[in-house]
């Protein structure tokens, strides 16, 4: 199977990827960094855990909440968030999408083989989805993007 991490276009000089990749604008298909994309603009939010301080934010993940924050999202949201993950998903190869957390499962661009799997928590997070921390531990309320 190919790979499905960036192609050398998202390398810099030093050899490194950027923090964040750009993404397909929905209207034209341009490729737009994530704060310019008009669906993400507006909720994206670094991906800062304080509970994991071994793993210094790097700026290599956010998170897009299509609702709230700690309560489920209604159906629409929950479509929106579907979508969000499944283009991130399509264009993982171009962009530089490592892996995707959604609604209680992930998906890794170097497993991509495997499809989307059950997401336990990393033993860190409650991943229940009946109290705001495990329906955030969980990325129940939240798509979570992490890059190369």
């Amino acid at each position: 199977m190919a790979s499905t991490r960036p192609s050398a276009r998202y390398s810099t000089t030093s050899g490194q990827t950027p923090r964040r990749p750009r993404l397909p604008d929905p209207a034209d298909g341009r490729a737009v960094h994530p704060a310019r994309h008009p669906r993400l603009a507006p909720v994206l939010l670094p991906a800062q855990r304080p509970r994991r301080p071994q793993r210094p934010p790097l700026g290599k993940a956010c998170d897009a909440p299509p609702g709230s924050y700690g309560t489920l999202p209604t159906a629409t949201q929950k479509a929106a968030g579907d979508a969000l993950a499944a283009s991130l998903q399509a264009t993982a190869g171009r962009t530089g999408v490592h892996y995707l957390i959604w609604y209680g499962r992930i998906w890794n661009a170097d497993r991509a083989h495997e499809g989307w799997r059950p997401y336990r928590g990393a033993g860190v997070y409650n991943t229940t989805p009946t109290t705001p921390d495990g329906i955030a531990g969980g990325h129940y309320d939240h798509v979570h993007i992490s890059v190369y």
